[in-house]
């Protein structure tokens, strides 16, 4: 399946959650094919067509952090697969503070290959690696435990980076953000449309995406050129409709303080 074919799928995806969870969801048919680019979704419904945009939220420095640490396992599961070694599910746990980038990758890959390639538990059991802080060089620090796994079933290496965070309660300024970062772009959706929505979704994945709305967050009254605005927690599948300030309602508003 090609790229476009996969967002595609996994944008389906998204409404069919948001319709099995959104209990006003109008009837209608859901168009997302590949050539269907802004909005991302079109629901046809017998009034009109309904435009649904759908964008995430993240906190962008934790998400390079976390991408950073899948790289760097990564490579260092494919160092491993060079050693002609046991098939392994491997877990590494790196700690919040770390220092992991592109130039120091190769490094932290190597020692992770390594470390692993010399505590292979036997068949059928596994292994826990705690770090006790007293070579950096061998163990290096930014890693707090490695669990290594040798089952008789893996036909392939699965070597993983899982990640632990803490929840965002308050996030109004990264939500008006994102909102209207989307808002600039609404001039080239399908004109067509009777109304054009907006799906955030707080996909709660990974700790750059641990999003959960206080009652404050959910009650702000936000700022958008969009009809509807949602926030749909992917872990509880429980959407919040957004309160909006039409743009062109605020626009007239502050050329009115002006005159006056």
């Amino acid at each position: 399946m090609s790229n476009p074919a996969q967002n595609k799928a996994r944008e389906r995806h998204f409404i069919e959650l948001f319709k099995s969870a959104y209990n006003s969801f109008p009837t209608g048919e859901i168009i997302a094919h590949e050539k269907q680019e802004r909005p991302d979704v079109i629901l046809k419904t017998a009034e009109g067509k309904i435009g649904i945009e759908i964008t995430s939220l993240h906190d962008s420095k934790l998400k390079r952090a976390e991408s950073e640490c899948e790289k760097a396992v990564l490579e260092a599961q494919k160092i491993y697969e060079t050693l002609n070694l046991p098939t392994l599910h491997v877990s590494v746990h790196i700690g919040g503070n770390h220092s992991m980038n592109r130039n120091n990758r190769k490094k932290f890959a190597v020692a992770i290959a390594n470390i692993v390639a010399a505590n292979l538990p036997p068949p059928g059991k596994y292994a826990e690696i705690e770090n006790h802080f007293n070579d950096a060089a061998q163990f290096p620090y930014e890693i707090d435990v490695i669990f290594v796994y040798q089952y008789s079933w893996p036909d392939k290496n699965l070597w993983t980076a899982p990640s632990a965070g803490f929840y965002r309660e308050n996030f109004v300024e990264e939500l008006q953000n994102v909102i209207s970062e989307k808002d600039s772009k609404l001039s080239g959706y399908e004109p067509e449309c009777i109304e054009q929505w907006l799906l955030v979704l707080a996909e709660n994945s990974s700790p750059s995406t641990f999003f959960d709305p206080s009652e404050t967050t959910v009650n702000h009254l936000y700022k958008s050129a969009f009809d509807k605005v949602f926030v749909m927690e992917m872990f509880k599948l429980k959407v919040h409709e957004l309160k909006l300030l039409q743009k062109r309602e605020s626009d007239a508003s502050a050329a009115t303080s002006k005159l006056e």
